[in-house]
């Protein structure tokens, strides 16, 4: 019921809320959506997610892949080095504590990374995080001029400010 609240698939109308017409008949009682999508079958794996990334039953065979499960799906590579091919500079725009830039900058030591963030952020990041091709400078996105460089990197943020 929030999940519906919080997506907005309910109106106000004649003094009271309802469903929007299209998502109101598909969670009808007696209609095979709704017994679907709560048989067992599809409700139960989920209850058991968090211990079935938690356990190590198949470390023995990870351990005896030459790359990891990931990469080997991926074409092989860990990391997409032809993404860098050709970079000497890169910005890391409202990189945070420098993380990324950091394992950038470890992986290619051609590449010289540059944090930029708010001054607070880059403050405490750079009492933590030292190396001859990292480096951080302060400042706002919205407001300053982004360091130049050969490519700028921009993450999604899990926090978004209103």
């Amino acid at each position: 019921m929030r999940l519906l609240v919080h997506t907005g698939h309910f109106v106000e109308g004649e003094g009271r809320y309802r469903l929007q017409p299209p998502v109101g008949r598909f969670l009808l009682k007696d209609r095979s959506f709704v017994t679907c999508m709560n048989h067992p079958n599809l409700v139960e794996p989920w209850r058991h997610m968090s211990a079935w990334f938690q356990t190590c039953e198949n470390d023995v065979v990870v351990e005896q892949l030459p790359l990891p499960p990931f990469a080997l799906a991926h074409g092989g590579k860990k990391l997409y080095e032809e993404a860098f091919e050709g970079l000497s500079s890169l910005v890391d725009v409202n990189g945070s504590t420098g993380t990324t830039a950091k394992v950038i900058a470890e992986a290619f030591p051609r590449i010289h990374c540059t944090v930029f963030d708010v001054p607070h952020v880059v403050a405490a990041a750079e009492e933590t995080h030292h190396s001859s091709n990292l480096s951080y400078v302060a400042g706002d996105m919205l407001t300053d001029d982004i360091p130049q460089a050969d490519a700028l990197l921009f993450k999604k943020s899990g926090v978004c400010p209103p």
